[in-house]
């Protein structure tokens, strides 16, 4: 609720820094090249992994075209993003 995130040392926990986001974060995954943010609605962010700003807004949809809300616990699996969706099993 707050819009801020936190970096943090893996092996210590210590905090490196802060930053800002434009909306709540459910769920955060990344590959090589960018992390991906869902805020629990259908849209999934693409995020710079050094700036940490939002590059690409995109909308998940199902095979009718619908969009999928509630993304949740992202995952990056064999080239894929995969979320679950909140209060679905």
């Amino acid at each position: 609720r707050s819009n801020v995130g936190f970096v943090f040392r893996r092996d210590t926990f210590e905090l490196l820094r802060e930053f800002q986001y434009p909306t709540e974060g459910w769920g955060l995954c990344h590959d090589d090249k960018r992390l991906y943010m869902t805020d629990g609605t259908a849209r999934l962010f693409h995020m710079d992994p050094d700036t940490l700003k939002v590059t690409n807004t995109l909308v998940v949809r199902d095979a009718q075209g619908q969009a999928i809300e509630r993304l949740n616990e992202l995952e990056f699996i064999n080239g894929e993003v995969w979320a679950n969706i909140w209060y679905k099993n």
